[in-house]
């Protein structure tokens, strides 16, 4: 690898049309970039300093791998965060008694990314009720298993937790009739 590759990236990504130019915008004497030249030796410490003033890449520097550019960021939609927020919390969710947010954090993240395009209202309401619907079905499925290992190391009290597994079975089951009407009505909603 020859730094001369290095230092015409370098003068190529900061627009310099010579050294002179190039030791002005790094601040080196002439003699040093001569030097750096010459030695095919640039001191990584100062190769790093550039780099990061100027926000370009080590790898494309050194390794002549494409830089990638950093895209705009989108500021976060605050009313759709709490919308999402008060889907999860509500009635129908079956995780309106979870009061630690940490716990909501992932899903409200996931549906976040998933409807943030979204611009039709209802379209979007419809799209998040269906993910609040299947985080719902999973955090269910995940307490009947729980409880059925529980069953398993505790035989006295099964009655109980056969009645408890019975309602988390057929909540189970209302969830994936409620999911599947969801889903019809995305289609029609997307289609009308």
């Amino acid at each position: 690898m020859s730094n001369k590759n290095i230092l015409d990236r370098l003068s190529s990504s900061l627009e310099c049309s010579n050294d002179t130019e190039l030791t002005e915008l790094l601040g080196v004497a002439r003699t040093t970039l001569s030097s750096w030249r010459s030695k095919s030796s640039i001191p990584i410490d100062k190769l790093s300093e550039i780099a990061k003033k100027y926000d370009l890449s080590l790898d494309y520097l050194v390794f002549n791998k494409p830089q990638v550019t950093k895209t705009e960021i989108t500021p976060i939609d605050e009313e759709l965060i709490f919308e999402i927020e008060s889907c999860l919390k509500s009635k129908d969710s079956g995780l309106k008694l979870v009061t630690n947010y940490d716990a909501f954090k992932s899903p409200v993240i996931f549906i976040y990314n998933q409807v943030c395009s979204i611009s039709n209202k209802e379209e979007r309401l419809s799209k998040i009720t269906e993910f609040m619907l299947i985080y719902s079905q999973a955090i269910t499925i995940t307490a009947l298993n729980n409880m059925e290992n529980v069953v398993i190391k505790d035989k006295q009290n099964t009655e109980q937790l056969d009645t408890t597994m019975d309602g988390l079975r057929k909540r189970v089951n209302n969830l994936n009739e409620d999911i599947h009407n969801i889903r019809e009505k995305n289609l029609e909603v997307k289609n009308s």
